[in-house]
């Protein structure tokens, strides 16, 4: 079915069992187009057209945001980022083609972020992609159905490639009393979801808004956005500062860009030998703190 426009269809399906009673059963569907129409999309959703796939195929990926227009950052990423794309989305939609890969076996994540009213709008979804190209099939064929204890039994073993061809393999054999898998199951995973199974996505997609946010969450830059450079384990130090005849003085101590607790710790001696030394902390802004992270 190809919808000739946008917006909701009723799709309605209609049977009649042997007595000719009729059964029916209906759903609903939304077609999203470049026209504007009310509907509640949520904060940001990726579907794709299809389940699994198989290199050479095109994924068709489809991408839904209560974001009406804004550009969408889609990466495509896994083991590491394999394609970065800007995508415009215009009235709470668009749509992308992934071709699909050898690479991505044995699957793939498909991640979207959209910055918006001073945070970032972020999905993903995962794309199945089976390595069946890396799957060995392993046929164990005894010379008898039935041994008697005592007997010495023949197993042959057999590999073939997924495309049915021999393959040289290593191969390990154990033999178990299959009355021991009733009490517990097997405990070694599948070699096949082990080497080739879902693999978590290891790329991390953050980001920071160095500016202000006015009412209503648009943001406003108020000042000149300054970049933090110098990072000190050492702010300040000198061995000599006179305390005046009041036993005061006062010393200015530029910070370097360190968002860290600042400990002063002072030591003083006299010319009669009087000792002493004292120390205090100074925090940070606890807004920076928050977003240091």
């Amino acid at each position: 079915f190809q919808a000739p426009r946008s917006g909701y269809f009723r799709i309605t399906a209609e049977a009649h069992d042997s007595k000719d009673h009729p059964i029916s059963a209906e759903t609903y569907a939304w077609v999203s187009g470049s026209e504007p129409y009310v509907y509640s999309y949520p904060e940001l959703e990726i579907l794709a057209d299809k389940r699994v796939y198989q290199p050479g195929e095109q994924a068709r990926i489809l991408i839904h945001s209560s974001v009406k227009d804004a550009l969408c950052l889609l990466s495509v990423e896994g083991e590491k980022i394999h394609s970065i794309h800007r995508i415009p989305i215009k009235n709470g939609s668009a749509e992308f083609l992934l071709p699909i890969t050898g690479d991505f076996m044995p699957n793939i994540y498909v991640a979207a972020a959209i910055p918006w009213a001073g945070r970032l709008v972020q999905g993903s979804r995962v794309l199945p992609v089976p390595a069946r190209d890396k799957f060995l099939s392993v046929q164990i064929l005894p010379d008898r159905s039935e041994y008697k204890p005592g007997e010495t039994a023949s197993y042959q073993i057999i590999t073939r490639d997924s495309s049915g061809k021999p393959a040289s393999s290593e191969v390990s054999l154990g033999l178990v009393d299959a009355a021991i898998y009733a009490l517990r199951r097997e405990g070694a995973p599948d070699i096949r979801r082990f080497f080739w199974g879902t693999r978590e996505n290891k790329v991390f997609t953050g980001f920071s808004i160095p500016t202000e946010l006015s009412a209503g969450g648009v943001q406003k830059v108020e000042a000149p956005v300054e970049i933090r450079r110098k990072f000190l384990d050492t702010a300040f130090w000198d061995p000599r500062i006179l305390t005046d005849e009041k036993g005061e003085a006062t010393v200015s101590v530029p910070l370097p860009d360190n968002i860290t607790t600042w400990r002063a710790t002072a030591r003083g001696v006299t010319m009669e030998t009087l000792v002493g030394q004292g120390t205090k902390d100074v925090l940070p802004p606890s807004a920076q703190i928050r977003g240091s992270g």
